[in-house]
């Protein structure tokens, strides 16, 4: 990752400057483009009913073939950089060392038995969270899904002081805290105004069980990935290509077990829009992805993690207008006190960031570092 700093090849600091502000306004079209996109496929292929009244109920269909594109993008991309940069196959860039100092692990240390381990947890948890949260649509409104999965740091604060006796700022706790009562809150309101018409969909306590288990699964998938790149260092395509092809094999089976296979793939050859929604949705999610490495290499996590906040709130408004969905006042309301405890954490980030640069820790090296951490 020479990209970041710009003006080292005697380019005038106002290019280069030109040069960052475009390559993130394409990271951000292109995270926003994809994953509203995706979205948008995602509810249209599993809520909304084709001709005959049907829906496409194969969860792990849906789940193989999105694993199988995303595996096959990021083996490409991993293919094209083993040729055009052949020493960094198994790290993070192109000769570049470990964070300790130590040289990059070679190709065949990423292919040993224990990372291969690894990486089957790894996809494992990563895939279990996919299913819980696609099976969770069944049974609650794509705005209460996507307002739920926003909160990936309710579960990564639980592990990380369950398993590992982390402890956390009073104000991470009142973010939590705030966060679970937004949700709560949501459903809440739509379990109120009920009577007065609408879906009431998200009253289901299996949905909101999915999600949970979701989000769960989300909170042992992160220590995992940061025990695998702390080890391992593989670079973000080398991640990507090896947990969805342990992710793929895992839905490939299970589908297969199931008698899901046959039938879900008859169901999509007999209905020509969810080929086109499947589709769509596979592409989106895995260009989405390599949109979301590329912005964590070139910039830092912090700025995805900026990014992404927008779009996941952005995310419920298209599908409200999209799909007409009726929100009452008061579910507005607890969206907007979930983003802005969201907001809060990502406003706490910074600070610390800012204290980091005060006592002169945080280098020129910072941003790769936090790449380290997806």
């Amino acid at each position: 990752g020479g990209g970041g700093g710009g003006g080292g090849g005697g380019r005038p600091t106002f290019l280069a400057s030109i040069w960052t502000e475009l390559t993130f306004l394409f990271c951000v079209a292109g995270i926003y483009g994809c994953y509203l996109t995706y979205g948008v496929a995602q509810e249209q292929l599993l809520k909304q009913p084709h001709e005959d009244g049907s829906t496409f109920r194969f969860t792990f269909v849906l789940l193989f073939v999105q694993c199988a594109f995303n595996g096959a993008l990021a083996a490409a991309a991993w293919g094209v950089g083993a040729v055009l940069f052949p020493s960094s196959v198994a790290s993070g860039g192109p000769g570049k060392p470990k964070a300790d100092g130590s040289k990059a692990l070679p190709a065949g240390a990423l292919l040993s038995g224990d990372s291969q381990r690894l990486f089957a947890l790894t996809a494992a948890t990563y895939v279990l969270a996919m299913l819980c949260s696609n099976e969770a649509l069944k049974y609650v409104s794509y705005p209460l899904q996507a307002l739920a999965k926003s909160c990936k740091m309710i579960p990564v604060m639980l592990m990380r002081v369950v398993l590992l006796r982390h402890r956390y700022s009073l104000a991470k706790y009142v973010l939590v805290a705030t966060m679970t009562a937004g949700v709560a809150w949501f459903q809440i309101a739509k379990a109120a105004a009920k009577a007065g018409g609408g879906d009431g969909q998200e009253s289901s306590l299996v949905g909101m069980a999915l999600l949970f288990g979701s989000l769960l699964m989300d909170g042992f998938t992160g220590p995992m990935q940061e025990k695998l790149n702390a080890r391992y260092r593989p670079s973000n395509v080398a991640f990507m290509a090896l947990t969805n092809a342990y992710a793929m094999a895992y839905m490939l089976a299970v589908a297969a077990a199931t008698g899901e296979l046959g039938v879900g793939l008859a169901y999509i050859r007999d209905h020509p829009r969810a080929q086109t929604d499947l589709l769509l949705f596979s592409l989106c999610s895995a260009f989405g992805q390599l949109f979301i490495y590329y912005t964590v290499r070139r910039f830092d996590s912090l700025v995805l993690t900026t990014v992404t906040t927008t779009r996941k709130f952005l995310t419920i408004v298209v599908s409200v207008v999209r799909f007409g969905h009726h929100l009452q006042p008061s579910q507005w309301a607890a969206v907007a006190m979930v983003f802005a405890a969201i907001v809060g954490d990502v406003l706490l980030k910074y600070k610390d960031r800012l204290a980091a640069c005060a006592r002169g820790g945080a280098g020129g090296g910072g941003g790769d570092d936090a790449t380290r951490k997806r």
